[in-house]
């Protein structure tokens, strides 16, 4: 357990004197002395959420602060399951003037000293709130994106005759009202007082109706990220017991979300925060930070420190071996949060905010404007005790009101106290190259390796208008290098956080990879037959529908790589070992084993995914080559005939009848980029496992009868048109016999399986006694190839771009 002993030592003196004097403890008196308004009178939050989709294991609260269990331990456990953790506590701060001078701030550290926050919005006229409407949001709203892909696949199939209970986080999403458990519903006006949409949770509109969210129409949760929490909070529940500030009336709507992958992404977390000035007053001079305690395992010897160009601030190992139970051991990771997006800039400021090297340009959002530092102590760099502490800390000052400087490039500590060695004002606390050895580090400048360290990450200062709305962005990412040293880590945190802008640049846009397909299964006497396919009626929701899936890697594009993206490459087709089997299994030949593969036939054969991979004990990391795909390269096919059990023991390895069996189908896509080194990207969205039992099929409807074998051809008739289709044809006898006696005929007709289009039967089962027509479209042939020439390269590999199948009323064989 973490100590938190000068803020327990601190609420015990004030207990006693609170009992041995008889007068209030010293934080409640100066919120009498400030004038606070006690109107509010909300409990302490106490929802709870823990974001665990990846190899995070995040706990989450509702009260403004995170990744603690609110007594005393870490719960941000990352590689998930090691009971190993590197981040204590995190929240968001903010604090400015309001136009008579008077200090309004929100923050939050650790609830022994007080609670700034509580759930719930504020009513949008008056800025406040009650009792009931905090008890009402006392929750916290959690999701993954497969229950909404499920979602949106079934709405497609069944449209409003969906069943809304088999999809209780779509149905109960908060986005304009919220049901009590009193029963009464709170809803959103859904308007800024611009006359702009503003909801709670967001949500994709898809009835056209922005003012209502229903599900049973099409409406779904949009988040970000392959799990999302969404909460809300204010500052104006109560009185503020952590900072001792009157309120400033803010809203702030939470977004917490991470991405299931097999890159860098698997070990970060992302929050979005709007902030929404409820008030009607005008906040100058504000500051918005985020305030991290960051304890890279053991939590009492580790050092901190930022990358002012990236907006990064980071925690790491103050020595090599992070001890102790709690420790990582030998060559420990390292921590850091990106302040991706800060707060709106005042117009015409003259600034460069955003660092882009352009100043005023409209639009611009501050980044990381300081990075502080603190001891968890109560000297005059460490834990602050009143609210101008707090604002202090958000502008870059200590606890005496000095600047924060740089004391050590003039030969001084370095720790960026003033008066023990004066320095340089500075914005930022070692901006040094870790990674390298240079510059100011605490690490160079010899800083005690015994402390407990806090950092902050703030952005200012800007006007914060009646109003107004700021989305602040931020993201964890962690690394871990193993390089004799705690240096390592740090290096591969750099290049982890490049990963993360590129995706924070891509909209958090993710490569999906295509879309698995719709799988069936027919069955017959110890065979099944496979199918797959993409259904028209699900072409919106699908990604990869006529198999023309392309989606950017936002690294590579970030990247300025020229060709960024991936296509459509092939399928893979499973027996699974049970139902229970996931897509992140189908690498383990215990669970899963490929029944058939089949790609274009455009010369990509085998694909092969290059990896750096650390290992203890070397000093660099190693380049790994993973064969992903092994392809035939003969082109795409869509079903095939199943007669053996690829997990049968000894030697019967057939398909017994009256047994269940698994299936799975994913499509997958390729991109060859030797500069990212990774070229097959699978695509797992609506992976779905399909079960089927062998059996005679004359035991369906009273005795089917079956007239056809799978793969049989059929007879085709051309009856327009001129060509082979690339392929060897045989015309029927009666169409050569036709020909012979009048040197012409109406329909010519080929042998099956040997026409110009190769159509076989894949389900004997389902063949109707119709004529079929297929029609192919030269119109619509022409402008897709002036679409694949403007796109470089073709996105399907067929010969025609339409195919329509007509059936005719005049029944034949």
């Amino acid at each position: 357990m973490k100590t938190l002993l000068p803020y327990l030592l601190w609420w015990c003196l004030a207990c006693c004197l609170l009992s041995l004097q008889a007068r209030a403890p010293i934080s409640v008196e100066k919120k009498a002395q400030q004038g606070f308004r006690t109107s509010q009178s909300c409990l302490p939050p106490s929802a709870s959420a823990q974001l665990d989709v990846n190899n995070v294991r995040a706990l989450l609260h509702n009260g403004g602060d995170m990744w603690w269990d609110l007594v005393g331990d870490p719960r941000y456990e990352i590689p998930k399951g090691s009971g190993k953790h590197s981040l204590f506590a995190s929240s968001l701060w903010i604090g400015g003037t309001d136009d008579a001078g008077q200090l309004r701030l929100a923050a939050q550290t650790y609830r022994q000293n007080g609670i700034d926050f509580w759930p719930g919005p504020l009513d949008e006229t008056s800025a406040s709130i009650d009792a009931a409407t905090c008890e009402c949001f006392d929750r916290m709203w959690k999701i993954n994106k497969t229950e909404i892909d499920a979602f949106r696949a079934e709405y497609a199939a069944r449209g409003a005759l969906i069943d809304m209970d088999q999809f209780p986080n779509v149905r109960d999403w908060p986005a304009l009202r919220v049901r009590c458990p009193d029963g009464r519903i709170i809803e959103s006006s859904a308007m800024r007082p611009n006359g702009e949409l503003l909801y709670m949770a967001p949500f994709v509109d898809v009835n056209g109706n922005p003012f209502d969210y229903n599900p049973r129409e099409g409406d779904y949760p949009d988040i970000s990220g392959d799990q999302a929490i969404w909460w809300i909070i204010n500052d104006r529940g109560n009185v503020h017991t952590e900072t001792g500030a009157e309120p400033i009336g803010i809203e702030i709507h939470m977004l917490a979300f991470a991405f299931t992958t097999a890159n860098a992404i698997n070990d970060m977390t992302f929050y979005k925060q709007t902030v929404i000035n409820r008030s009607n007053q005008v906040l100058n001079d504000t500051y918005i930070g985020q305030w991290v305690d960051s304890d890279v395992g053991k939590f009492n010897d580790d050092y901190v420190g930022c990358d002012t160009l990236r907006g990064l601030g980071f925690g790491y190992n103050a020595d090599a071996n992070d001890d102790g139970a709690s420790g990582y051991g030998q060559n420990p990771p390292a921590v850091g949060v990106d302040f991706f997006q800060g707060p709106l800039a005042d117009p015409n400021d003259g600034i460069d905010n955003d660092k882009d090297g352009l100043v005023d340009e409209p639009g611009e959002t501050i980044i990381m404007s300081k990075f502080v530092y603190y001891n968890n102590d109560f000297s005059l760099i460490g834990n602050p005790e009143v609210a101008q502490h707090f604002y202090g800390y958000l502008r870059g000052f200590w606890k005496d009101g000095t600047p924060i400087v740089d004391n050590f490039t003039n030969g001084g500590v370095g720790n960026g106290y003033g008066p023990a060695s004066p320095g340089t004002p500075t914005n930022y606390m070692f901006p040094g190259d870790v990674c390298a050895g240079s510059g100011w580090t605490e690490n160079n400048a010899n800083n005690p390796k015994n402390e407990d360290r806090r950092f902050l990450q703030s952005a200012g200062p800007f006007t914060l208008q009646p109003g107004a709305v700021n989305e602040i962005i931020t993201g964890v990412v962690w690394a871990r290098g193993f390089y004799n040293d705690q240096f390592g880590s740090v290096c591969e945190l750099l290049k982890a956080d490049d990963v993360a802008q590129a995706l924070f640049d891509n909209d958090f846009t993710l490569l999906d990879g295509p879309d698995a397909p719709e799988l069936a299964i027919a069955e017959y006497d110890r065979s099944l037959v496979l199918s797959w396919g993409y259904d028209e009626a699900l072409k919106e929701v699908r990604n990869n529908y006529n198999e023309s899936y392309a989606q950017a890697d936002p690294v590579l594009k970030a990247n300025g790589i020229a060709d960024s993206l991936f296509r459509f490459q092939g399928y893979l087709v499973y027996q699974l070992a049970d139902a229970t089997v996931g897509p992140n299994e189908l690498d383990n030949p215990e669970r899963a084993r490929i029944v058939a593969q089949c790609d274009l036939e455009d010369g990509v054969s085998t694909i092969v995914n290059r990896t750096e991979q650390a290992f203890e004990g070397l000093d660099r990391p190693v380049i790994v080559d993973q064969v992903m795909v092994q392809g035939a390269d003969e082109g795409i096919f869509h079903s095939l005939k199943v007669t053996k059990d690829l997990f049968a023991l000894g030697g019967d390895n057939g398909l017994k009848n009256y047994t269940t069996y698994y299936f799975a189908a994913i499509a997958y896509a390729y991109n060859d980029t030797s500069s990212d080194g990774r070229e097959f990207v699978p695509g797992n969205r609506f992976y779905r496992v399909v079960s089927a039992v062998p059996h005679k099929p004359q035991m369906e409807q009273g005795g089917t009868v079956i007239k056809g074998e799978y793969g049989d051809g059929i007879p085709v008739s051309l009856v327009a048109g001129t060509g082979n289709g690339g392929r060897f044809v045989r015309i029927s006898p009666e169409s050569e016999t036709e020909i012979l006696r009048q040197s012409f005929t109406d329909a010519i007709t080929y042998l099956p399986g040997a026409g110009p289009v190769e159509v076989k039967i894949v389900d004997a089962k389902q063949l109707k006694p119709y004529y079929y027509r297929l029609e192919i479209t030269q119109d619509r042939f022409v402008e897709r190839k002036v679409l694949d020439t403007l796109n470089g390269r073709p996105l399907v590999d067929s010969v025609f771009a339409e195919w329509i199948l007509y059936e005719s009323s005049t029944e034949g064989g």
